[in-house]
């Protein structure tokens, strides 16, 4: 326990003095920012347009960019140390694999939280007025939420790459495949193969992006027309269950990545 601390605390100190922690806030800062000027028109003056439009510009601008920042994040979590020879060195030490790896994760994981509390804390200055802060509170726990399946998959990722290189390719393809297994691709595919709803439904919930998208709405606003039929059956199955089976999906897709890194990488050779 006290290794993993040490780990975590070491990520943690390697974090803020990288900066990408305050980049990542102030990146946060601007999105809701620009989701805010989006919701605004002039006629004779600034008015807001509502909160749908809001809430579908949030959703849509960190479906996007939460995914991508924190699977780079994770991606350059593991192998970067195995090609400078770091790990090498701490694993000369009375350390496990491990440890280290969930060092490592949490000390990451602690830098995410704390980096879009920040983000959010600030913005919400500016949002408050259009939204209530309860349900800005749940966008920002899904959000959250989000990240962390970002980073345990950039994670995985990491762990099994032979080089940065590698890695840092590999996520940007599993977030190019995220990102186009949207809503129009899910409804060509049933127009093309002819998919029954719960077969519409599946597709959809095995993305974490469209399962962020349906849970972030619900969570703000639990009239879900504004993203579709999908949205729409999957609310009528669920019930007053919607947001459980939804937040049960995104963390299968953070516990089952991070068993599948300690399975891996405790049987990876990293030190011939």
């Amino acid at each position: 326990m006290r290794n993993l601390k040490i780990i975590a605390f070491w990520e943690v100190r390697k974090g803020i003095e990288s900066l990408w922690v305050w980049a990542l806030s102030l990146a946060i800062i601007l999105l809701v920012g620009l989701a805010l000027s989006l919701g605004k028109v002039s006629i004779g003056g600034v008015g807001f347009v509502g909160t749908g439009k809001l809430i579908a510009t949030l959703v849509n601008l960190f479906m996007l960019f939460i995914p991508l920042f924190t699977l780079v994040v994770g991606a350059l979590s593991i192998v970067p140390s195995l090609e400078d020879e770091t790990f090498i060195y701490i694993y000369s030490h009375p350390i496990t694999k491990t440890q280290y790896l969930l060092g490592n994760l949490l000390g990451k994981l602690i830098l995410l939280i704390g980096a879009i509390v920040i983000g959010f804390s600030v913005a919400s200055i500016g949002v408050y007025e259009y939204i209530e802060m309860i349900s800005y509170l749940h966008f920002v726990v899904t959000v959250v939420l989000l990240a962390t399946v970002g980073l345990t998959v950039g994670f995985f990722v990491s762990a099994i790459s032979k080089s940065t290189t590698v890695a840092i390719s590999t996520v940007i393809l599993v977030w190019i495949i995220f990102v186009l297994l949207g809503d129009l691709a899910l409804l060509s595919m049933g127009i093309l193969f002819s998919f029954s709803a719960n077969k519409m439904l599946f597709c959809a919930l095995i993305n974490p992006l469209q399962v962020f998208k349906l849970l972030s709405v619900y969570s703000i606003d639990s009239n879900l027309e504004l993203f579709g039929p999908v949205a729409l059956y999957s609310l009528r199955l669920f019930g007053d269950s919607f947001s459980a089976v939804m937040i049960t999906i995104l963390l299968l897709w953070i516990v089952v990545p991070i068993l599948a890194t300690l399975f891996l990488f405790e049987r990876r050779d990293v030190v011939g």
